[in-house]
């Protein structure tokens, strides 16, 4: 789902999001099914390869969750089923919740406290405007406290540098 996505966004082709949505929209019904209280927090999207500390499954899964809710309604608007759109929008908005429930301090500070866990949430949005910032100082600290050098894995690495970048000292 994230690959024919992010191929679109690339080509501007629209075939193979446009052949395969009803099998994206499938994916997130079954994450959705194995989820309890809009919380998928099964081992599915592991940090592969993160130096200690890692990133926990049990916090990225549900970001991932709610990446591909958002990414199959932005597809079903592209393709025109926008009537398809709704729910996983809504959808994408209760996995955010639910994560910040159980895994998000008031303080922004996302439990493992990861370099990852940070990049992911900032760049899918996962958090509320008001923690982002907060969010992102962690963030920064974090790479501070690994004496500047990657903490993520396979997972993480692709977002570290955007969002450090966008949030991390001048």
């Amino acid at each position: 789902l994230i690959i024919p996505n992010h191929l679109f966004r690339i080509y501007g082709n629209r075939r193979l999001i446009e052949r395969n949505f009803s099998a994206f929209a499938r994916w997130v019904a079954f994450r959705s099914g194995e989820a309890k209280d809009d919380l998928n927090t099964k081992d599915s999207y592991g940090d592969w390869l993160s130096p200690p500390p890692v990133a926990p499954n049990k916090v990225l899964s549900p970001m991932f969750h709610a990446r591909a809710a958002d990414l199959v309604a932005r597809i079903a608007r592209l393709i025109g089923e926008g009537a398809s759109a709704a729910a996983p929008a809504a959808l994408g908005q209760r996995v955010r919740k639910a994560l910040a429930r159980a895994f998000v301090r008031d303080d922004g500070r996302i439990e493992s406290d990861t370099q990852s866990a940070y990049a992911i949430a900032l760049a899918f949005g996962i958090l509320p405007e008001e923690q982002r910032p907060r969010a992102a100082a962690h963030l920064v600290d974090a790479v501070r406290r690994a004496g500047g050098q990657l903490g993520t894995g396979m997972q993480g690495t692709v977002f570290l540098q955007p969002e450090h970048v966008r949030y991390g000292p001048a």
